[in-house]
């Protein structure tokens, strides 16, 4: 309403700030091994290399999603302008 954006069906609050939530809850809520570790598509697992669980990767994780909710706002921002 600030931005004068009409938006009656509130698809940025649904689709746009739960989606992003979503992606950042996925690195943030996967608890595993500890703080320091992620499971990501391991399951319940740690992410591994040949020497075990790989420290570190849970802020590698959360780096990851951040950059995709990033990624993914130009990316709506962009095919918005071009549309409007």
């Amino acid at each position: 309403q600030k931005l004068k954006v009409d938006d009656p069906i509130d698809a940025f609050a649904v689709h746009g700030a739960c989606g992003a939530w979503g992606v950042l809850a996925a690195a943030l809520f996967d608890w595993g091994k500890g703080v320091d570790y992620f499971n990501g598509w391991s399951g319940w697992s740690c992410v591994q290399d040949d020497n075990g669980c790989v420290s570190g990767a849970f802020k590698q994780a959360l780096e990851a999603n951040l950059m995709e909710i990033f990624i993914i706002a130009l990316w709506t921002a962009f095919f918005s302008l071009l549309v409007f």
